[in-house]
């Protein structure tokens, strides 16, 4: 359970600061250098994962719909390469919506993703998120203990976490608050 959690905080703080997949040697001056590597998803010489993934997001996924439909079509999209390995692409992509909302997909070796939702202004009732949470987690095969959560701090936020128990999916699911407001939803598990 320790290292499950320590992988997902470790993970947290790359999505947090949109670093993708590094090394645990990656120096200061290396991360900036990821950051500066981000490309749009559109146009002449985007790369390919980048355009897939987003195209995938948004034709499948419970969170990207419901980005969309609360806060309009996405305004922008942008994503880097964290990794290639044997034909697998790890990197990040997100999407920029109306609001300051963002939602934010990123893979890590071997096979771990996390995708955040925020919206800086607030995401509404807790009742609701929880709820669609709930679905998306039921969707993908988890089976997430809701009867009790972890309380944890990343910079000025506060997470609810709730952990699926099955070690071998690292699966949890998160409910993000700033200043007691919902801005955040978050999934963390195996692909």
């Amino acid at each position: 359970m320790q290292w499950r959690r320590f992988v997902y905080r470790t993970c947290a703080f790359w999505t947090l600061f949109g670093l993708g997949p590094v090394r645990a040697e990656t120096s200061r001056d290396a991360s900036a250098d990821l950051l500066a590597r981000v490309e749009p998803c559109d146009g002449p010489g985007a790369h390919p994962w980048l355009v897939e993934t987003r195209d995938r997001l948004l034709a499948e996924d419970r969170l990207a719909g419901h980005a969309v439909q609360r806060f309009g079509p996405p305004l922008r999209c942008e994503g880097s390469i964290g990794m290639e390995e044997a034909g697998a692409v790890f990197g990040t992509v997100r999407l920029g919506f109306a609001e300051g909302a963002s939602l934010e997909l990123t893979t890590l070796p071997p096979e771990s993703s996390i995708l955040t939702l925020r919206a800086p202004q607030g995401l509404g009732a807790d009742a609701e998120a929880r709820s669609l949470l709930e679905r998306y987690a039921s969707e993908r095969g988890l089976h997430v203990e809701w009867d009790s959560y972890e309380v944890t701090q990343e910079g000025d936020e506060t997470l609810h976490t709730w952990w699926d128990p099955d070690p071998g999916l690292n699966a949890s699911v998160s409910l993000l608050y700033s200043q007691k407001r919902l801005v955040g939803l978050r999934v963390s598990m195996a692909l």
